[in-house]
């Protein structure tokens, strides 16, 4: 008998009321084993019967069966929950207000959460007498440390009281540490139905405790979990604020978009509170917040990741909300998280900007720059904003008081007020624009995009001890003074989260510069009458918006700034880290040197290019920012955790420069001008003056192409330059980026495989980290490449060499990677592919079983004919099993090369079904398995109907019930 046909036999008996003995026999010898099925097979009867079971005598005829609720199972990382198979049937005849389901669930004994559930079900429908007898057991769930979810005791509780229960009910709530439901919740459930717009019946669940006793045990017990075990805290915090959110929600609300929690109103900021009184619900946010930055700061980018797929995995905003609140004090950590939070917002042509996440797409931009989002990227989503906002739903809104002029006025100030987080990236006409808009009212601060903001914060928490006006009502001596003599930085004492500070300050002179740039660009030498660098900064900070605005006619003075900053040497104070930006006698350049460098690198990008008769002036900046003094790049100091050099090196000022440097001489080959000097400078720094850090030097290897691109012949004769032999360290980390992060080219093959060889003799080396690629990782794909293209013909093959000083687990790496580069290759040439399936052949030939499980994109890839493909799918299958592989992702490519390869496919996924019964996780798209199962029905081919038949056997007796249909 197939599979398919038991399956529909033990669905035909589970349904009947009246049940024979021979019905029974049947059942009971499946349940127990005696059949002979699989365990898989087993598994899936016991699910089938006991989901389609409904008659009361099955308590009677099989009672064994129902009772076996298989206790926890500890493993060596924590516990396993099984499933009770009969669950449903008995959630049923709960359902059902069963007579006889609580004297036979009181002869259950297990510790399995599965079992508490239902208990706790159990009493909302039984009578005072029935749930006392049920209180132990739910006294043993509370106290159980093994479960999914306690949520459904806070009715429990509830319905004790209720019943008269009041000391168990009390035993129970001090047991309990999360929110339970509105106690009114059945009243205002009623009084609503009468008045649905009265928003005072909205649901309010309460904590245990009161709400001062709450805080204090976030306070005093949660926050130094949070310090103790951070991830592991988020994470249980996470559960509790999804808990609480639900139970806001009235049943009706429960399909609500996520953004329906209206976390705005009750927790205006996630990270700390604006108001007095702190709600309960807000500190339980504020204190997961607190975990999660504990997370970022002490954790690696495992933990991160797994934090973030959390927070994701919850469906309500306030974690979106917690999410963009973590990138933007991370932007250097979070690039990609950004990038994609930007790109899949759905809404820049009408919604305004959340508090969070505006900040993060400003302080991204600001500190990670147009890197952040390609020029395309920007254009659309600028696109979008200005098509908005829209006017029919503004005028409906409005009403009779609508005009044309109100409707403008709004538009120009949502266009301001999308576009203001974006500024450091604007460019051409956006950038215009943006100038014309601000021009015309002052862009919104952070704080104007709290829509339910309550008191007056400023950004970042510091405010200047004058306001721009005051400052431009000082003379220019008086100003000057003010900005020397002024140093009573402090807490502000009514706003307690202000500080009144040099940063403040600094804003606040940005502010009155940006508002008189006249005044300021006819201050000439008395710009060096200032002491502290700070103000340098934030002053050339409003410069390079300027000149990315178009003011290019102030270029003359503020570079002249440029270079009295950049004459400045830090004070000589031992130890270094007492000098400071803010100090007027032990004064550190560095920050202010850095906005030098972000000036220079906005005069020479492609968006601004200022002409080329500045070229003295900023050639003699970049000559310097590259040769200064860098304390961070001298002292050798890492800046995050595992360290990453090249990180390192684009957040330091002299590494920047070099960076710059290079596009500097991008700037002069566009406008047709060569660009000797940057290789002058390079020629220097390789000589030692200064010695290039590693930092350095992996920034370097990085911009190899660049390089190369502006002068082949020197390239050639510096390779080694780039790359010392002698200085191992260096040697790695230079040579590394540049695998990481440079394509392979042809020509560069014989100059490089000296290096390429010493890559071969270091891939174990052990100081490796996961901040990046590992070196053996990237190494492959270059040596692949260059045997794609007939490179070590006639001489030493590298890349048989890498595989004979490799492990499978790079082998893997290397085989996926090949594999996505096919899938996204339009067309080869017959010599490529004829050594892309000679290379296939040497590594089936090896037989391994973790690197062929890396075949799944080798399918897509529509430039193989797909019979090589499929045929070598098949003995890939032959020897994984199917085990490892992404079968989601092979199913939709299998079902576009059905219609032309229907016996092939089939083949394949007959074999592809065969790990359903191995892997814990196995799944398929169920339409494109489904269309391949009927394609396979519909053949007049036996081999191909045989191999449809076993694959929808093998998905049935996995328990995949939605291919039962079929056939």
């Amino acid at each position: 008998m197939r599979f398919k046909h038991l399956v529909e036999q033990v669905q035909t008996i589970a349904r009947r009321e009246q049940v024979s003995q021979a019905d029974a026999a049947r059942i009971d010898d499946l349940l127990s084993g005696r059949a002979r099925l699989a365990a898989n097979q087993h598994a899936t009867i016991e699910r089938v019967f006991w989901a389609a079971a409904t008659s009361e005598k099955w308590l009677d005829l099989l009672p064994q069966h129902i009772r076996s609720c298989p206790p926890v199972r500890l493993v060596e990382r924590g516990y396993q929950i099984p499933a009770w198979p009969a669950e449903p049937y008995v959630r049923r005849q709960i359902e059902n207000r069963s007579s006889r389901m609580l004297p036979f669930l009181l002869t259950v004994n297990t510790n399995n959460p599965r079992f508490y559930e239902l208990i706790s079900q159990m009493v909302l429908l039984v009578e005072a007498d029935g749930a006392e007898k049920l209180i132990p057991s739910l006294i043993d769930y509370v106290r159980s440390p093994y479960a999914f979810s306690k949520k459904n005791l806070g009715a429990s509780l509830l319905r004790l009281a209720r019943l008269g229960l009041m000391t168990p009910s009390m035993e129970l709530s001090y047991e309990l540490v999360s929110f339970r439901p509105d106690p009114r919740g059945d009243e205002k459930s009623t009084q609503r139905h009468k008045d649905p717009s009265n928003w005072t019946l909205s649901l309010e669940p309460r904590p245990k405790l009161d709400d001062w006793e709450y805080q204090e045990v976030l306070v005093k017990g949660v926050r130094p979990l949070g310090d103790f075990a951070p991830l592991e805290t988020s994470r249980m915090l996470i559960k509790a604020v999804s808990e609480m959110i639900r139970l806001r929600q009235r049943s009706e609300d429960e399909q609500e978009p996520s953004a329906k929690d209206s976390s705005e109103i009750w927790c205006d900021r996630v990270d700390r509170s604006d108001r007095a009184h702190l709600d309960s619900k807000a500190a339980l946010v504020h204190t997961l917040t607190y975990a999660c930055e504990r997370v970022y700061e002490h954790q690696d980018d495992v933990s991160l990741g797994n934090l973030d797929t959390a927070l994701r995995q919850a469906r309500y905003r306030v974690f979106d909300r917690i999410r963009y609140h973590l990138y933007s004090r991370h932007p250097l950590r979070t690039i990609t998280w950004i990038r994609e939070a930007i790109l899949n917002y759905d809404d820049y042509v009408d919604s305004a900007f959340g508090y969070e996440f505006q900040q993060m797409i400003r302080l991204a931009c600001e500190q990670v720059g147009r890197e952040l989002l390609s020029e395309a990227d920007r254009k659309t989503i600028f696109d979008q904003i200005l098509s908005g906002p829209d006017k029919q739903g503004f005028k409906e809104w409005l009403g009779d008081n609508f005009t044309e002029e109100l409707y403008r006025q709004r538009q120009r100030y949502f266009w301001l007020a999308q576009l203001t987080p974006f500024a450091t990236v604007l460019f051409d006409k956006y950038r215009a624009l943006y100038n014309e808009l601000s021009s015309e009212r002052p862009p919104p601060t952070d704080d104007d995009y709290s829509p339910f903001s309550v008191g007056e914060t400023k950004t970042g928490g510091s405010r200047s001890p004058k306001r721009a006006e005051d400052l431009l009502e000082l003379s220019d001596d008086g100003l000057i003074a003010f900005l020397n003599d002024w140093q009573d930085a402090h807490r502000d004492e009514k706003q307690w989260w202000v500080d009144v500070d040099f940063d403040g300050l600094g804003r606040a002179f940005g502010e009155a510069i940006q508002s008189q740039p006249a005044r300021f660009l006819a201050w000439k030498d008395r710009w060096f009458e200032i002491e502290r660098p700070i103000y340098f900064r934030y002053a050339l900070d409003v410069a390079t918006k300027r000149i990315k605005g178009g003011q290019h006619a102030e270029l003359k003075e503020w570079l002249s700034v440029c270079e009295w900053v950049m004459a400045q040497n830090d004070a000589s104070v031992d130890p270094v880290d007492d000098i400071s930006e803010t100090s007027r006698q032990r004064r550190a350049w560095d920050s202010a040197r850095r906005a030098v460098v972000d000036l220079v690198e906005a005069c020479i990008s492609e968006e601004v290019s200022v002409s080329a008769e500045w070229q003295p002036q900023i050639y003699e900046l970049l000559r310097l920012a590259c040769t200064v003094q860098d304390q961070r790049l001298d002292k050798n100091g890492a800046i995050v955790t595992p360290r990453d050099y090249l990180t390192d090196a684009i957040n330091t000022t002299r590494g920047r420069a070099l960076e710059n440097l290079v596009s500097y001489g991008w700037w002069l080959r566009r406008q047709e001008r060569p660009a000797p000097e940057v290789f002058d400078v390079l020629e220097s720094r390789f000589s030692g003056k200064p010695a290039l850090s590693i930092p350095e030097y992996t920034l370097l290897a990085t911009s190899f192409g660049r390089l190369w691109g502006l002068n082949a012949d020197w390239m050639q004769h510096h390779v080694d330059d780039f790359f010392p032999k002698s200085k191992q360290e260096t040697w790695k980390a230079a040579f590394g980026a540049f695998l990481n992060f440079i394509q392979p080219y042809k020509p560069w093959f014989e100059l490089l495989e000296p290096h390429f060889e010493l890559g071969l003799d270091n891939l174990q080396q052990p100081h490796e980290t996961k901040a990046r690629p590992t070196f053996s990782d990237s190494l492959g794909w270059h040596l692949f490449l260059h045997y794609l293209w007939g490179q070590f013909d006639g001489r030493p093959n590298l890349l048989e060499l890498f595989y004979a000083r490799t492990r499978p687990a790079e082998w893997a790496l290397l085989f996926d990677q090949i594999g996505r580069s096919l899938k996204s290759t339009n067309s080869l040439s017959n010599e490529l592919s004829a050594r892309v399936k000679e290379f296939f052949e040497k590594r089936l030939s090896v037989a391994n079983d973790e690197e062929l499980r890396e075949f799944t994109f080798w399918l897509g890839a529509e430039c193989l004919d797909p019979e090589w493909r499929l045929r070598a799918l098949s003995r890939v299958l032959d020897i994984t099993g199917g085990r490892g592989l992404s079968a989601s992702i092979l199913i939709e490519d299998l079902q576009k090369i059905a219609g032309t390869q229907p016996g092939l496919v089939m083949e394949c996924f007959r074999k592809l079904t065969n790990a359903a019964s191995t892997e814990e996780h196995f799944y398929l798209l169920p339409e494109p398995a489904k269309a391949i199962l009927n394609i396979g029905f519909a053949s007049k081919d036996p081999k191909t109907i045989e191999d449809a038949e076993k694959a929808q056997d093998n998905l049935l007796s996995s328990g995949h019930l939605e291919y039962l249909e079929l056939g």
